[in-house]
C-alpha cells in the first residue's frame, strides 16, 4: 500500500514510490481483521527493505509465544516481495514458523 503525498505542501520524509507518486511505503502486517504493526518507511522502500519484515515478525512472534502459547503453530502469508532465502532460514531456524505464498497476488499476477 502506498501513501501519496503529492498535494501535500509539507513533505519531509518522502521519497518517490514505485508508483511515481512522492510519498511513503508502509510495511503493514495483519492478523485477520487487526493491524499489529505498522512501519512506515520512505517511498522508495521496497517491501522486503532492510530488517523490517523480519524484525516486525519476530517482535509479533515472541509476543505470541509469550502471552498465548510456546507451542502454537503460526503460520505467515506474504506476498513474494518478501520472498528470500534468508528470511525462510529465520523462520525455520529460530522462530520455527511456517510461510506461504499468497496464491491470490501470484495468480493476479500472472492473468
Amino acid at each position: 500500500m502506498v501513501l501519496d503525498n503529492d498535494d501535500a505542501q509539507k513533505r519531509e520524509g518522502v521519497e518517490t514510490t514505485y508508483k511515481k507518486r512522492k510519498g511513503f511505503h508502509p510495511l503493514h502486517i495483519i492478523w485477520g481483521p487487526v493491524l499489529t504493526d505498522i512501519i512506515f518507511r520512505k517511498g522508495s522502500a521496497h517491501s522486503n527493505h532492510g530488517n523490517d519484515f523480519v524484525n516486525s515478525v519476530d517482535r509479533i512472534v515472541k509476543i505470541i509465544r509469550e502471552r498465548y502459547s510456546a507451542d502454537i503453530p503460526l503460520i505467515i502469508v506474504a506476498d513474494s516481495g518478501f520472498f528470500e532465502q534468508k528470511t525462510f532460514a529465520y523462520f525455520e531456524e529460530e522462530l520455527k514458523i511456517y510461510y506461504i505464498p499468497n496464491i491470490f497476488n501470484l495468480l493476479k499476477n500472472l492473468a
